[in-house]
């Protein structure tokens, strides 16, 4: 303790006094490092969560889903269990850029990225597990367990897509909307690695769009 004589060092408060100002310096240091820490700690968990999390729609980015793939196909082939990938692409989406704007494109998206995060949110049976920007103006969705624990069929998948499909059709930015393609693959069928997986749903959603657009397709294994 500062400022004091040899002679308090023998009295009793001045001990008294003394052992408390220690407390108190210990305390506070004990204090403020565990404000540090937690605020630190926060601080990682948001820019965790930020660094997966695409800024334009608030959907899981394409490095998330990716890694949620990946995750996804070693405990299919642990348990023999089947999923499936749904890629979604919005027609013609340059031409809606041009005629209302950049920002207003940018309201869409995330008019779009709700709805989608609505379907993830729902809690029916026919709920995507894993929704995603995958770029530029194309979704993702993973879906490999329905709300009643069993497993989805390709059946079930289509519904999930119409259902998607047809709800970003019925949202508008002021007088303006759009429609959507959606291919679907399914693992094992149409690809047991993620890389043959996302080809075959790019495949299908290839032909979604070339037969016209606003259609939902599943690739084709015949």
């Amino acid at each position: 303790m500062p400022y004091v004589t040899e002679s308090h060092h023998a009295d009793f408060t001045f001990v008294a006094v003394r052992y408390l100002w220690q407390v108190t310096l210990i305390s506070g240091t004990v204090t403020v490092a565990t404000l540090m820490t937690s605020s630190i700690r926060q601080r990682e968990t948001e820019l965790a969560a930020a660094s997966i999390v695409d800024d334009t729609t608030g959907l899981y980015d394409r490095r998330y889903f990716l890694r949620a793939l990946g995750s996804e196909m070693l405990r299919a082939e642990h348990d023999g269990r089947a999923f499936h990938v749904l890629l979604m692409d919005l027609d013609r989406f340059g031409q809606f850029n041009r005629l209302v704007g950049i920002e207003r494109g940018n309201r869409m998206l995330k008019l779009i990225a709700n709805r989608v995060a609505e379907a993830v949110e729902d809690g029916s049976d026919l709920t995507p597990n894993v929704a995603s920007r995958y770029g530029g103006e194309e979704f993702a969705l993973l879906f490999s367990e329905m709300a009643n624990g069993t497993l989805p069929t390709v059946e079930d998948a289509l519904l999930l897509a119409e259902t998607v499909r047809s709800g970003v059709q019925g949202l508008r930015e002021g007088d303006a909307g759009v429609t959507a393609s959606i291919g679907i693959a399914s693992y094992p069928e149409d690809g047991t690695t993620a890389d043959a997986l996302l080809d075959a749903a790019d495949e299908a959603l290839h032909v979604a769009k070339t037969s016209g657009g606003n259609i939902v397709r599943a690739r084709d294994r015949a």
